[in-house]
């Protein structure tokens, strides 16, 4: 006699993301389609061909999902640029050319992250957790960041600056927008890396004339 499998524990099938990995994909497509409180635990296991527990045996809630999505992007968005600009930094590569030339192509090259900014935008102005999160990471912590590194390079002598304070809140401004752009005006577009860079170029110009290289 056939051996019934047992429900909300389907065989995984050779190379299938893990179940925990799917969940989150699939929420943040529904987070962000149709809000964070109008999708429920039951419609979020329909969607993975899932029973609820099943769902719940990786989550404990809702909220921990989210949890989840906002720690990916601290992960692969928020921390690995600023480092990379950094490192780079050295070399006389524009602080500026590295942070959107980078964005871009993180964009391009994980689609999973313009789903999530789409969600972010979406949901922040219903949701406190969302909005609270925006503001630190991508407003306080974001011209931080920004204003440390513009103030390495000058220390360095690759850049002569005026006002640091000004000129990141500036600077992340148009980050905020372009994500936004990407992600919300211009969402059925493809993207293709190396257009995103071409457009991104008079702005990156723009920054830079606001950073010469100091005359001898």
């Amino acid at each position: 006699m056939t051996a019934v499998p047992r429900r909300g524990r389907p065989v995984r099938v050779p190379g299938e993301r893990p179940t925990r990995e799917r969940i989150i994909d699939a929420a943040v497509g529904l987070f962000a389609e149709q809000g964070y409180e109008g999708t429920s635990m039951r419609q979020l296991a329909a969607a993975l061909g899932l029973t609820e527990s099943a769902v719940y045996r990786h989550f404990r809630s809702k909220e921990a999902i989210l949890e989840e999505i906002l720690d990916y992007v601290e992960r692969e968005v928020t921390k690995p640029l600023p480092f990379e600009a950094e490192a780079r930094e050295c070399e006389g590569v524009s602080v500026f050319k590295t942070l959107l030339e980078g964005l871009a192509e993180a964009f391009a090259s994980t689609p999973a992250l313009v789903r999530i900014a789409r969600l972010l935008y979406a949901e922040a102005p219903r949701n406190e957790k969302v909005r609270r999160y925006l503001k630190t990471a991508f407003e306080e912590k974001a011209d931080a960041l920004t204003e440390a590194m513009v103030a390495r390079c000058a220390e360095r002598g690759l850049l002569e600056c005026g006002d640091l304070s000004g000129l990141a809140r500036v600077f992340n401004s148009f980050r905020y927008q372009w994500c936004y752009q990407i992600a919300i005006l211009d969402r059925d577009l493809t993207l293709d890396p190396e257009k995103l860079k071409r457009d991104l170029q008079p702005a990156i110009g723009f920054f830079e004339t606001l950073c010469s290289e100091p005359r001898a």
